[in-house]
């Protein structure tokens, strides 16, 4: 005989019947301010710390996101993040998909959250490197 979960703590204090939870979809929680502008929208795919910052240093935000939560960035300059695990989360600006910040595991700091220098393409990767002469090819002074 299946036991029943227990009713969810905040449906009690509200003293509403809890939310049916979707088997196919995680909770989706949603951090910051939805629906108030934001124009980047930071979604976990996977747990990953996240941290959010002012110009000046100040904490905004800062949380362990589960897969399937998002945090709605404040249309503010000067934010930074800094992430647990790059490849954990996806970007979307303005409504489009972002850029990847990285691999899963990989930490990232200071992450301008500025939606033009997120959107703008990343620098060519294909550029000449420049190798030193190697030292039996360097002249002899004599």
């Amino acid at each position: 005989m299946p036991v029943a979960d227990p009713p969810s703590p905040v449906a009690e204090v509200a003293g509403a019947p809890a939310p049916e939870a979707s088997s196919s979809t995680p909770a989706g929680r949603q951090h910051g301010e939805p629906g108030l502008g934001s124009r980047i929208v930071i979604s976990a795919q996977s747990e990953s710390w996240l941290q959010v910052r002012d110009a000046y240093g100040t904490r905004l935000f800062e949380a362990v996101l589960k897969a399937g939560e998002s945090y709605h960035v404040p249309n503010r300059p000067g934010l930074l993040a800094t992430v647990g695990s790059a490849g954990a989360v996806e970007l979307t600006i303005d409504g489009r998909p972002g850029p990847s910040l990285g691999r899963v595991g990989v930490v990232r700091r200071d992450v301008p959250l500025d939606p033009e220098r997120l959107a703008a393409p990343p620098p060519a990767t294909d550029a000449p490197r420049l190798v030193p002469p190697s030292p039996a090819a360097a002249p002899r002074g004599g």
